[in-house]
């Protein structure tokens, strides 16, 4: 008996950017920051990747992630295969999990930065999706799983400073809606509240300044040196009209800035124009563009 089953347009676009993006990674020839994360944790300890963030700009989660490959003595192909494996993982929920239209579903899937960017490229960037996507489908039951939510905004938070914002707005609005909620306010809440702040203080610690660079003296620590006033009001002018900076470098940035602006906007649809929540969406979408590139 011959199966109607009509062929699903999400399992042939899977399957064609499976085998593709596969190909480009296998093929990929390595980028120079991509093997400095990987020499980084070859050549030091725990303590000693945490000391070096500063100088690396980000938080230690990807390199903490290469740590077992490294330690156990698994080839440099490893670090590849886990990240293209997360790319995976993205896609899948992107095709399966999203609530966008099919057309959008697909473009989405085989665009440049989903195609080869964040699936190709060894960087951070792409566990930031990840955690971004899977915060997404609990955000309708994060009151029943509070620790869990919680857990995936320090996840997100960890993974590059790009991003911090956007983990500021979404721990605001997590709380707000804790406060509005007809229920009570549990004990549980009150200790997710402390376990976000202390996620927010391990990524502050990580880039905290640390004894002298070779080419410049770091002394104490001030907000100034992470350059916070750039990142609140020069960057989102830079990424959206490049003002003042090369456009190239912006990218990234404002990429970010649009991909936060479309899931806070998917996180916070339920709630009228006139709530609160819905003006918090342009902070958070402008602070996680807040990128500065080094001169």
């Amino acid at each position: 008996m011959i199966s109607d089953r009509r062929i699903d347009y999400r399992d042939i676009s899977f399957i064609i950017y499976f085998v593709l993006s596969l190909f480009l990674t296998i093929m990929h020839e390595p980028f120079k920051d991509e093997a400095q994360a990987w020499l980084i944790v070859r050549d030091l300890d725990l303590p000693g990747i945490m000391n070096i963030m500063w100088y690396e700009g980000t938080p230690a989660l990807w390199h903490l992630l290469l740590f077992p490959l490294v330690k156990l003595g698994l080839p440099y192909f490893s670090m590849q295969l886990m990240h293209w494996i997360f790319a995976i993982i993205i896609i899948w929920l992107m095709l399966y999990k999203s609530p966008f239209p099919g057309i959008f579903r697909v473009l989405f899937s085989f665009s440049y930065y989903f195609l080869y960017e964040y699936s190709v490229i060894a960087r951070n960037y792409n566990i930031t999706i990840l955690f971004m996507f899977l915060l997404a489908t609990i955000w309708k039951r994060k009151q029943e799983l509070p620790f869990f939510y919680c857990l995936l905004v320090i996840l997100i938070i960890n993974t590059n400073l790009i991003i911090w914002g956007f983990g500021v707005m979404i721990t605001l609005l997590f709380f707000y809606d804790c406060k509005c909620s007809h229920n009570k306010f549990f004990i549980s809440r009150y200790i997710s509240l402390i376990i976000l702040l202390a996620g927010f203080a391990l990524m502050f610690f990580q880039i905290i300044p640390r004894g002298q660079a070779s080419d410049q003296s770091v002394v104490g620590f001030s907000f100034f040196d992470l350059k916070f006033p750039e990142m609140i009001f020069r960057a989102p002018a830079n990424a959206i009209i490049s003002v003042g900076g090369d456009p190239e470098s912006m990218v990234i940035p404002f990429f970010y800035f649009l991909c936060s602006t479309a899931v806070l906007f998917l996180l916070v649809k339920k709630y009228p124009f006139s709530s609160p929540q819905f003006y918090l969406l342009p902070g958070a979408s402008t602070c996680s563009c807040s990128y500065i590139p080094e001169e």
